[in-house]
């Protein structure tokens, strides 16, 4: 029996992107079951951090948020 390995994945947006259909479509049974995989998706809580926050704590295995978020607030004024 395929031990399964638990994956939670944060998404940038409250509500579904269609950048983000590849992930929704790999998490339907018999995709990422197949290869052990059980996958989560958890979005992000204004009052709890960003994506990039919740993986430095580390709350979420991986996540996805703007790549401006890793410049210092300084370069994006």
């Amino acid at each position: 029996m395929l031990k399964m390995i638990d994956i939670k994945v944060m998404q940038e947006y409250f509500h579904p992107r269609p950048n983000s259909a590849g992930l929704y479509f790999v998490r339907e049974p018999g995709w990422s079951w197949d290869a052990g995989l059980d996958v989560a998706f958890a979005l992000k809580d204004s009052g709890h951090g960003d994506t990039l926050a919740c993986l430095v704590r580390p709350e979420v295995d991986f996540g996805i948020f703007p790549t401006n978020r890793f410049l210092p607030e300084e370069a994006m004024s």
